[in-house]
């Protein structure tokens, strides 16, 4: 009778979970505005659902909106065709980037161009659960500058209710450089006006990455052109004439002072361009320091156009003092013939990391798993996340908190959209191939995003062009643990009877722990039994679970 009684308890929840649809050919759409609707960008919402960022452009502006489905698949503010407003000011707002607020909300900053069509200022905004901004109306904005533009921001929390931000700037005359803000709970900047440079060192540097330090402040990692025999030289650097760029970091404390000296700290000064301005990305260590994957020309044998054949992955650990952890200048995830281009990295929850890149010869994702030493832990050289028999690209990666890692990528000359779970030892969990998501037809899912929803379950968003009148959308699909999209609708009664009965069940199959069930019928559970959720519809579903048994409903 318990087990009656606590099942009883979670229906009134989960009628939402027919929000979802199962189907990689439809999906669920979660903004589909008259305009061109791009640049997800998003965050988990503390209770199993995603917040959304985009940008929405007419082709005279572009402004940024909010929208937030939830854990069961429910549009929460407003409609598809209405999202919340982030900022419609004049010109354009561009490049978001959010972390979540831990309290259901997001931070965000952008690049902003109301004051000066030509040269960016940074803005940054709170908005709460319900997607009302908290902080000025269109943002904060935390730079003030003439004849300087301000780009590629980066944020992290502070710890303390607020953010740091960190961004390049560059005045189109001499100079290329890194500052950051802090933040206060209130959008009030702490630091100088137009934030603390990280670093005065000869040479210019652009952002990378920013992680919080765990005492209020931040650790930032950039591209650094000091040991660059043309990296002194502005008209060189804006040009990209460049054979030796580095990767640096520094630690801000929380008052705004450079802890790892005026010069900052080397990643890796190692020969060849590391990163050479292309993305990089860094996490928390967990004690206090950070770790940093990048692209590595090392191995680099440059064609007779000067572009990589080579590129290899690379990552280091700086420890809390900036002390490399591991070895010099790096470890190697991959040194693979031809170009790996790097894609994400995630903590391992055991004080360990994963990557995923892209592999240019193969076509394919790779992965690699680091022990906190910074040993490779899976197959030398990667293991392959995508099937070689058709390109791959752009993967982005979820640990799930059980050892499992979560990786979506679009296939196929980006004609779908596929996923696949590596387990803690590198080995594939959805079969050789992984699984569809999005095969629309005319989707072409790009700029797909990723965040762990509920019981290791993914939600992934992306810009979708399956309704050509409104040129681009946003769709997305929640992808269960066991390798399928949730959505009511695979396992149906159609008759009354016992639960373990496959006579009753739509396919002639009972359910498994994985199946989104829907009762319409007086169905009886007189055996031990599990699903993932359930749907009981009226009139006509009843479900009765027999005293002494249990219907494990894991959602």
């Amino acid at each position: 009778m318990r087990s009656l009684l606590m099942l009883l308890l979670l229906l009134p929840a989960l009628p939402g979970f027919a929000q979802w649809n199962n189907s990689a050919s439809a999906n669920n759409p979660i903004v589909t505005t008259v305009n061109t609707d791009n640049y997800p960008f998003t965050v988990p919402d503390g209770a199993g659902g995603v917040i959304v960022l985009f940008e929405k452009s007419d082709g005279v502006a572009t402004d940024l909106y909010a929208q937030k489905i939830n854990v069961d698949g429910t549009i929460a503010w407003g409609n598809t065709a209405s999202p919340v407003l982030i900022c419609n000011a004049i010109d354009y707002q561009i490049e978001i980037r959010a972390i979540p607020d831990g309290a259901g909300g997001a931070f965000l900053c952008w690049e902003d161009y109301r004051h000066d069509p030509f040269m960016a200022e940074i803005y940054v905004q709170h908005i709460n659960s319900s997607g009302t901004s908290l902080w000025t109306a269109n943002g904060v904005r935390i730079t003030s500058t003439t004849g300087r533009e301000e780009f590629l921001p980066f944020l992290c929390s502070d710890g303390a209710g607020g953010v740091i931000v960190a961004w390049g700037w560059d005045n189109v005359v001499d100079n290329l450089q890194v500052n950051a803000q802090r933040l206060d709970a209130a959008g009030s900047a702490l630091w100088t006006a137009n934030g603390v440079q990280v670093s005065p060192a000869p040479g210019f540097r652009v952002a990378q990455s920013i992680v919080p330090d765990g005492s209020n402040g931040a650790i930032i990692s950039f591209t650094d052109t000091r040991n660059d025999p043309n990296g002194l030289s502005y008209t060189l650097v804006t040009t990209s004439d460049l054979v030796n760029t580095d990767v640096y970091a520094q630690k801000l404390s929380g008052t705004g002072v450079r802890l790892w000296g005026d010069n900052a700290l080397p990643v890796c000064t190692a020969a060849g361009n590391q990163e050479n301005f292309y993305f990089t990305a860094a996490v928390p260590d967990g004690a206090g320091g950070i770790v940093v994957a990048f692209d590595d020309g090392r191995n680099d044998v440059p064609d007779v156009n000067g572009n990589p054949t080579n590129l290899d992955i690379f990552a280091q650990r700086l420890n809390s003092s900036g002390v490399p952890q591991w070895a010099l200048n790096g470890v190697p995830l991959t040194t693979l013939a031809n170009n790996q281009y790097f894609s994400a990295l995630v903590a391992d929850g055991a004080n360990g990391f994963v990557a995923c890149w892209n592999d240019e010869s193969a076509g394919s994702v790779y992965s690699q798993r680091l022990n906190p030493s910074g040993t490779a832990m899976w197959t030398a050289g990667g293991v392959i996340v995508s099937p070689i028999a058709y390109p791959s690209y752009d993967p982005v990666l979820v640990a799930d908190g059980s050892g499992n890692y979560v990786y979506c990528y679009t296939a196929t000359n980006f004609n779908t959209l596929e996923a696949q779970k590596l387990n803690s030892s590198g080995a594939l969990q959805w079969g050789n191939s992984g699984i569809v998501v999005c095969n629309a037809n005319n989707a072409f899912p790009i700029q797909q995003k990723m965040v762990l929803s509920d019981n290791g379950a993914v939600i992934v968003a992306w810009e979708d062009g399956r309704n050509a009148g409104n040129s681009q959308d946003i769709y997305g699909s929640k992808i269960l643990t066991t390798g399928i999209l949730a959505g009511v609708g695979s396992f149906i009664t159609i008759a009354a009877g016992d639960w373990n009965n496959p006579a009753i069940w739509q396919g002639g199959i009972v359910p498994s722990a994985s199946s989104q069930v829907t009762v319409r019928h007086a169905v009886t559970v007189t055996a031990n039994a599990s699903c993932y959720s359930v749907l009981v519809e009226q009139p006509g579903g009843n479900l009765t679970v027999n005293a002494g048994v249990t219907l494990a409903v894991t959602h």
